[in-house]
C-alpha cells in the first residue's frame, strides 16, 4: 500500500501529532482503507440502493408555541450585556 498522507490530514485539521501518533493513525487509516477495498469487491448488483435500513416513517409532533423567557430574564445571569444583547469575546481573528 502506498504511503498515506497522515501528516497532511493532521495539518488540515490543525493537529500537532507526534511521530508515534502519526504512525498509529497511519496504521488505523490503512486498515480502514483495506477493509473498504474488501467491501468494494462484493457483488452488490442484486441489492437495491437505500438511504436507510428501516422503513419507519418520521414521527412528528404538532408544532405548538409556548411561553419562553423574556429578554430581561434571559440576560439576568449574563456576565456582560449591552443594550439588551449578550456581549461575548470574539473567537475569530480578522485578517
Amino acid at each position: 500500500m502506498k504511503k498515506l498522507p497522515i501528516k497532511h490530514i493532521a495539518n488540515l485539521a490543525n493537529l500537532s501529532l507526534s511521530e508515534k501518533e502519526l504512525a498509529h493513525f497511519e496504521q488505523q487509516l490503512g486498515s480502514t482503507i483495506e477493509y473498504m477495498q474488501q467491501i468494494n469487491q462484493l457483488d452488490t448488483g442484486s441489492a437495491s440502493p437505500t438511504a436507510r435500513v428501516f422503513n419507519d416513517a418520521n414521527v412528528l409532533r404538532e408544532d405548538r408555541t409556548t411561553a419562553s423567557l423574556t429578554q430581561v430574564e434571559a440576560l439576568k445571569n449574563a456576565s456582560r450585556q449591552h443594550q439588551g444583547y449578550f456581549v461575548v469575546d470574539a473567537i475569530l481573528d480578522k485578517e
